[in-house]
């Protein structure tokens, strides 16, 4: 796909006119999936460019897609993207909660990608009285076993 190129190299307009173009091609063929797909690609390069409130709509716009179509993998690999998206902004708060949420899901399906979700709890906590974190630990039923 030509947008991904663009995308590694750089050419985040580039690349934003490419996945534009097939979310257009997407929905005109009804293939919701790929709509919500090319969303969460168009966020990244929101992301990419630093227009996080860009991003942020364009994942949201691709989770409600996502919950609708019971795509439960690809809703936890976006929560941790939004998770990432937060932490970029220094709000680590919320991303630690999108983070804990990513975790549990993937633990639940036996996932490889829970230890990624792990190295970025630890990132929150790098960045976080340990007060605090404990306290979100806590707040969303999680186990501190570290």
């Amino acid at each position: 796909m030509i947008s991904l190129i663009y995308q590694k190299q750089g050419a985040y307009d580039k690349a934003l006119e490419k996945f534009q173009e097939v979310k257009n091609v997407s929905e005109e063929i009804g293939d919701i999936k790929s709509v919500s797909i090319t969303l969460h690609n168009i966020g990244m390069i929101y992301q990419y460019k630093g227009d996080y409130d860009a991003a942020l709509t364009q994942y949201q716009k691709s989770l409600e897609i996502k919950e609708k179509i019971g795509d439960i993998a690809g809703m936890t690999i976006l929560m941790g993207q939004m998770g990432n998206l937060f932490f970029d902004q220094n709000q680590f708060e919320t991303a630690l909660k999108l983070f804990l949420q990513a975790f549990a899901i993937f633990a639940k399906i036996g996932s490889p990608i829970a230890n990624q979700a792990k190295n970025d709890i630890a990132r929150c906590r790098e960045k976080m009285t340990e007060e605090r974190f404990r306290a979100i630990i806590k707040e969303n039923g999680m186990m501190n076993d570290e």
